[in-house]
């Protein structure tokens, strides 16, 4: 059935059933749903009522529904007889009539344009606030464990901290005669060529000279390390625990009565507070790690084959043993770096979300 096809409606579809003095609760709209996805028309639905809603008649839109194209449907407001539609579908409540009918996306509006507008910003409101509710429900009890993770990794994040100051204070600089940041700040470690290059000068003369090129020679990991005004990691989790422990509590009793009672204010700060903090505490972990990653075994091979490269712009070479960190120019004398006991410390798994708002 494609849009502008007749179709034939059944009588039993005609006939009005007022059997819903009261709004239609969720278990309404989840069989009229399940008839849909089942493959059958809306309108043959039992309780749908096929006749055209009076003008200026009182609407509530109370669940909606898509179609594939092929399954396109007649509407009751505007096409009664030909299939209109096949997104957007809506089921719709008229409280004076106690009747529902499915209907178009915006055909109620040729009906009553005010009406139609009020019930589209109630039907969306109350979707977003079951969402909320929904996400809420599923995710909350998420929060306890979240703060309990995010203070046992302060150590670790002011180990991290503490072994990037070190090496980002300009110190090692001065071992090395050369700021670091400029050729690793960025995670890319470039060599400089020199190459021969044809020209033409402004008299149309040819020549040759010798340009340099910058070249890429490899990716590190950590190029964090050597960023002296970095954010701090300790800071990026006491202001994430801080949103945490903003998260109320709700009665284990009776939690979804809490979060229903909640204001729409109250439960969409708790829904955006419980979705932030876990997807800033994934980057926190993420740049954690990749600090750590500087002193890899791998890290330090790759940043020391650039140091011995004749073309690399920093003559560097780095040895680990344990906890104990050297940073040098090759065959020299350097600077001992320890790195702290938490700064090797395995990385809490963090919560899972298990839906979006």
């Amino acid at each position: 059935m494609r849009i502008g096809d007749r179709v034939q409606i059944s009588p039993q579809a005609l006939q009005v059933k007022a059997i819903f003095p009261d709004r239609p609760g969720d278990d309404v709209v989840e069989e009229i749903l399940e008839f849909i996805r089942a493959g059958n028309p809306p309108h043959e639905w039992r309780g749908h009522t096929h006749t055209k809603p009076p003008q200026g008649a009182p609407i509530m839109y109370i669940g909606g529904f898509d179609l594939d194209r092929d399954r396109a449907a007649p509407c009751p407001c505007c096409s009664s007889g030909t299939a209109k539609y096949f997104k957007g579908g809506k089921i719709a409540y008229f409280p004076d009539e106690h009747v529902v009918r499915m209907i178009g996306p915006d055909c109620f509006a040729t009906l009553n344009p005010e009406g139609h507008e009020e019930a589209m910003e109630k039907y969306l409101a109350e979707k977003q606030r079951k969402r909320e509710i929904d996400y809420i429900l599923a995710n909350i009890c998420i929060a306890p464990e979240l703060e309990r993770v995010l203070e046992e990794t302060l150590p670790l994040a002011e180990a991290v901290d503490t072994v990037r100051n070190t090496v980002s204070d300009g110190r090692l600089d001065e071992i090395l005669g050369v700021e670091l940041l400029p050729h690793m700040g960025a995670g890319v470690l470039s060599v400089t060529t020199e190459r021969q290059e044809t020209y033409v000068d402004s008299y149309g003369e040819t020549g040759t000279r010798t340009a340099q090129h910058k070249e890429e020679y490899a990716r590190i990991a950590g190029p964090v390390m050597v960023r002296k005004n970095a954010s701090r990691f300790v800071n990026q989790l006491k202001h994430v625990l801080e949103a945490v422990r903003k998260i109320p509590a709700p009665d284990p009793n009776r939690i979804r009565e809490s979060i229903e009672a909640m204001d729409e204010t109250s439960r969409t700060q708790v829904a955006r507070l419980l979705g932030n903090s876990v997807g800033t505490s994934r980057s926190i972990w993420k740049g954690l790690d990749d600090a750590r990653g500087f002193f890899s075994p791998g890290n330090i091979a790759t940043i020391n084959g650039w140091g011995r490269h004749p073309d690399s712009p920093v003559q560097i070479e780095i040895r680990r043993e344990g906890r104990d960190v050297t940073i040098s120019r090759p065959g020299y004398n350097g600077r001992l770096i320890r790195l702290p006991e938490a700064f090797d410390k395995v990385l809490d798994e963090l919560p899972k979300m298990e839906t979006k708002p």
